[in-house]
């Protein structure tokens, strides 16, 4: 059983559709109201001069057109709490009028009757509003009345949302004649044919009838005011003409800021994807992709078998756009680099040119793919109805409606890779990176210390690797590939000033800045640091490194190895103790803590509490972290790490002296120092 629109004409046909597809049965609403009277006798509701004559001749001719239904429908919507979607299909400026008649008709009717009961909508599509979103907030609480002038066209998706549709396009000239027969009294006034009520302003018809001193008089206004109208649009045409002949006059490159810039598609050929480092599953993916193009080139692979769509979250200077170019490289594919910055900058920056700029860049890559479209900061298109987007939702909403129809479906984009990078995904908008879209998401983080090493040894290829392992470890987890690149170019610099070669020594000098601070305090970082790898030896995982190099607000740190866990007690204990034994460490070799081990209380705490929530911390039922519990528990596995700590604290010490000497110490190095110290 389907359910369509109640479908009205004003002073014609209409019909109501509750049938099935194949049995549509249209009859006539509106007939039986305008033949019940003679041409000469209409029954006006309203009493004279109550409301202006534009006001009267909707209200008689939407009294004339919906039928019982209709009205019916409109009660049922107030009724179930919510409002009916009533689309009115007008003549150009008719628009205040029709407000003031739907809500004179809902009064009526007992569906209404305050200003605030109605929403006026406009369904043109070029204010960049949203027709469907709009018609479904109008309706939360009130009557949405879609006025429609004869240009517009309403979507699928309004229609489908319309309860009452009446078409009151062309106002019955026979009201207008029995309004104005009974405001002047004249019962044989003949309306002019030729000024059907149409072709007025509503404005324009009131002010006649009200100022006109009978009958004739009138219809002589109206006469005017169409004439004048006819010749301020003729001189207004001129106007333009004369506006566009002086614009084509002038210089073209005087307007070049107006058009959309030109999207030209690049041909990279370096770096190669095959030679990244520290991409880890992105590179994986990226790898596989580029089979499945090729197979796709020699017309092995359909497209609905590529993934064409993937977003790349992370920092700054990790990479994202290089590793488009290098995709872009390896598989030998022309590159389109473009963002929200640049659609914006093309053309005047108003949303239609905008938009414009977004479909051209699609465009450009259909024609010349396959292709890859890269979007940067993609993230800068905030998710529609979000805080972010605030009072200027409507704009974003038309962005994101438009960047969604670029990138929907298979047929739309076949041949174009599409790659979006953000540093923050939180705000993307869902329908962005749903499945067949972004639908494959990769988070990069900052490099560790083996993707580290392997970016400086591409960036400074002629530095030994023992001297990269140093500078490898202290940047682990803080600088990023675009650090990598600015260090190798300063120590280049260097070398090339001295005439010589790029040393060890030149790229430690600008990646590991001088030591400023005071002795005790580089002591007291290195014994809490020596404190955490100990213990973490006697767990059987040496760490990956130890650095005592100051990085923003920690004085150095410790890369853990968690390894396998199978969520018990024990395990929980295992990896907790290493983490107080820094605190541990300053307590006994320095004779007291600094606040400097926070961090590390900060995230035992959680871990236990993390226990009790896994039912593991004597309750079956998984709870809440208890403070007093969790206290008892953090205190005796700290006293479980001052133990440890004392029966450590030779090697502990002799660590910490290894760290201040060398500040840096990798993997191999840490294990070599727990073998020799019986440690593993």
């Amino acid at each position: 059983m389907k359910t369509t629109p109640l479908r009205a004409v004003g002073g014609g046909r209409s019909q109501q559709a509750h049938e099935s597809d194949d049995d549509h049965d249209p009859h006539d609403l509106a007939s039986d109201f305008l033949h019940a009277f003679s041409d000469d006798d209409i029954d006006l509701a309203p009493a004279p001069n109550s409301l202006a004559p534009s006001v009267e001749l909707i209200l008689a001719s939407i009294r004339a057109t919906i039928s019982p239904e209709g009205a019916a429908k409109i009660l049922k919507r107030r009724t179930n709490g919510t409002g009916a979607v009533i689309a009115l299909r007008l003549p150009h400026g008719w628009g205040s009028s029709s407000e003031t008649a739907i809500t004179e008709y809902l009064a009526a009717i007992g569906a209404g009757g305050a200003r605030d009961d109605v929403f006026m909508l406009s369904v043109d599509e070029e204010t960049g509003r949203n027709p469907v979103h709009e018609v479904l907030h109008a309706t939360a609480r009130r009557h949405g009345i879609l006025r429609v002038w004869p240009d517009d066209t309403l979507t699928e998706g309004v229609v489908s949302l319309v309860d009452v549709d009446l078409d009151l396009s062309a106002p019955d000239r026979r009201i207008l004649e029995a309004i104005v027969r009974r405001r002047f009294n004249s019962p044989d006034f003949a309306w002019p044919t030729d000024l059907q009520p149409k072709r007025f302003r509503d404005y324009e018809l009131d002010y006649a009838i009200k100022r006109g001193s009978d009958a004739a008089d009138a219809v002589r206004i109206a006469r005017i005011q169409l004439v004048h109208r006819a010749k301020f649009d003729k001189k207004e045409r001129e106007r333009e003409r004369r506006e566009e002949k002086r614009k084509s006059s002038s210089s073209s490159s005087s307007l070049d800021w107006k058009r959309p810039a030109r999207i030209e598609a690049q041909r990279p050929t370096e770096p190669r994807l095959e030679d990244l480092h520290g991409y880890g599953a992105l590179k994986t993916w990226g790898l596989d992709l580029l089979r499945d193009l090729d197979e796709y080139v020699r017309k092995t692979l359909a497209w609905c078998d590529v993934d064409a769509g993937a977003l790349i979250v992370g920092p700054p200077g990790t990479g994202k756009t290089q590793f488009a170019t290098a995709l872009a490289a390896s598989a030998g594919l022309p590159l389109i680099a473009t963002s929200y910055a640049a659609w914006q900058a093309s053309g005047e920056a108003h949303l239609g040119t905008l938009i414009k700029a977004m479909r051209q860049t699609f465009e450009t890559a259909a024609a010349s793919a396959p292709c890859i479209v890269f979007i940067d900061e993609i993230d800068a298109i905030p998710k529609r109805g979000s805080p972010t987007s605030g009072r200027h939702d409507d704009w974003w909403t038309a962005i994101v409606a438009a960047l969604l129809e670029c990138l929907d479906g298979t047929s739309r984009r076949e041949g174009v890779i599409v790659i979006a990078a953000c540093n923050n995904a939180d705000n993307l908008d869902p329908a962005i990176i749903r499945s067949g879209r972004l639908d494959r998401r990769f988070d990069i983080a900052l490099p560790d210390a083996a993707s580290l090493a392997r970016i400086i040894a591409h960036h400074a290829p002629d530095v030994d690797a023992a001297a990269i392992e140093p500078v490898a470890v202290s940047l682990a987890g803080t600088a990023s590939g675009a650090d990598v690149a600015r260090f190798a170019r300063e120590a280049r610099r260097i070398a090339r000033r001295e005439r010589r070669s790029v040393t060890g020594r030149d790229l430690l000098s600008v990646a590991l800045p001088a030591e400023t601070r005071p002795r005790e305090v580089v002591l007291r970082c290195a014994v809490h640091e020596a404190g955490h790898a100990v213990a973490m030896m006697l767990a059987g995982r040496p760490p990956r490194a130890l650095s005592v190099v100051a990085a923003g607000n920690a004085g150095g740190y410790v890369e853990q190895i968690y390894g396998v866990s199978e969520n018990r007690l024990r395990d929980a204990h295992g990896f907790i103790m290493p983490v107080l034994a820094g605190r541990a460490a300053e307590d006994v070799l320095l004779g007291e803590p600094s606040a400097g081990a926070s961090s590390d209380l900060a995230l035992a705490t959680e871990m236990l509490g993390a226990v009790d929530r896994g039912g593991l911390g004597g309750l079956l039922t998984p709870a809440q972290a208890d403070a007093g519990r969790t206290e008892a528990r953090l205190r005796r596995l700290y006293a479980e790490a001052l133990m440890l700590v004392m029966r450590h604290r030779g090697a502990i010490l002799d660590l910490a002296m290894l760290a201040i000497e060398r500040r840096v110490l990798g993997e191999a190095a840490l294990r070599e120092f727990a073998v020799e110290r019986g440690l593993a």
